[in-house]
């Protein structure tokens, strides 16, 4: 939380989280640190989060209700509407905290 703003730690840089990507990610509100605003302007930021992620390993997911869908070609990648520009490279860390939801 940056002076209400929030934002997600990962791959050296900071992503914006909307409030809707807040709930899509099924992130709690009492996983953030608060820092002052002046803080978090000395640190990368690297655009938001989207519908899309993709793992350390290359794997790409659609983040949706909660859960995270494996997307198991490029073609499905774009017919959900994705975008290479969409994709948000993300610590796997984070993206097992997610639950599995079922492939597309």
């Amino acid at each position: 939380n940056c002076g209400g703003d929030l934002y997600l730690a990962s791959e050296g840089s900071l992503k914006y989280v909307n409030g809707q990507k807040f709930l899509q990610y099924g992130i709690s509100g009492d996983k953030f640190e608060r820092y002052t605003k002046d803080f978090c302007t000395s640190l990368k930021k690297s655009g938001s989060l989207t519908d899309f992620a993709l793992a350390e390993n290359g794997a790409v997911y659609k983040i949706e209700n909660g859960q995270r869908r494996h997307i198991r070609s490029w073609n499905k990648f774009i017919e959900l509407g994705g975008k290479s520009s969409d994709l948000v490279k993300l610590d796997n860390s984070i993206i097992n905290k997610i639950p599995e939801g079922i492939a597309y």
